[in-house]
């Protein structure tokens, strides 16, 4: 079997697949295997491990994988979006648990956004939606425990005048179905960057901070930086009746370029 950590295969790679966005699983399965016939599904698999930690190839979407150009060797690898919570967050999500231990609830905080910026808010709202019809029980608990500055789903003139002036709030809004999360089955869970990308785009007044070039600097620094699974988000954004939305943005506000433009966009 063929080391893939040598830059002469690597090229090899390349050169079949010189004007290739993206490949499927089974033409990349077909390539290895027509090299060495005896390949083991372990050793197709660490073949696409070796590319994928490399940065040649990253998975963007069920079985399919978009290759990264050869212009930018030497490889910068992308990362898995695992993001750290604050402190803050650790704590109100454990009261949560606490309280509601069968209730579904996905949260993340806009300080995840700031390293993707040109300016950096000073605000940090932790973002914690619910099941329907549980939003107000939650409110109210956080309420009673102390737990301040905590606002029920705001309207744009609240998160100018009150959240957008603190240096961390907490936002309690109601659960979005099929919302994309890290774990999955978890009724606690951290939102995946292509909920946080649709949701930030959508939800223009609440994330007013994040608009315009901003915007553009954080899906170009995102998809730069981190793994994407465009499927993911498109069907997302499909849920929040949005596909349209996002396909006009990432066609006319970045510099993307994207394997969903000709298939699911165009």
């Amino acid at each position: 079997m063929k080391n893939y950590n040598d830059t002469k295969n690597i090229n090899d790679f390349y050169r079949k697949f010189a004007n290739n966005k993206s490949v499927t699983k089974n033409d990349l399965k077909e390539y290895f295997t027509a090299e060495n016939p005896d390949l083991t599904i372990q050793g197709f698999r660490r073949i696409l491990y070796g590319l994928e930690k490399q940065g040649v190839i990253y998975a963007s979407g069920s079985a399919v994988y978009s290759i990264q150009p050869a212009s930018s060797l030497p490889l910068k690898p992308k990362k898995k979006f695992t993001p750290m919570p604050s402190l803050t967050t650790k704590k109100v999500t454990e009261v949560f648990k606490n309280q509601f231990p069968y209730s579904n609830c996905i949260y993340w905080e806009t300080r995840i956004l700031h390293n993707l910026m040109t300016h950096q808010p000073r605000t940090n709202m932790i973002i914690l939606e619910t099941e329907k019809d549980s939003e107000s029980a939650v409110f109210n608990h956080f309420i009673n425990l102390g737990i301040r500055p905590t606002f029920l789903d705001p309207d744009p003139m609240t998160i100018d005048r009150y959240v957008g002036i603190q240096d961390e709030s907490i936002i309690v809004s109601k659960l979005i179905s099929q919302s994309p999360k890290r774990q999955k089955g978890s009724l606690l869970s951290y939102a995946k960057l292509e909920k946080i990308l649709v949701d930030i785009l959508v939800d223009e007044n609440k994330y007013y901070v994040y608009q315009g070039l901003e915007l553009s600097s954080i899906f170009e620094n995102a998809f730069d930086t981190f793994i994407i699974n465009q499927d993911s988000m498109l069907r997302y954004a499909g849920r929040r009746t949005a596909q349209d939305k996002l396909k006009w943005f990432i066609l006319n506000k970045t510099n993307l370029k994207l394997r969903v433009y000709s298939e699911n966009f165009l």
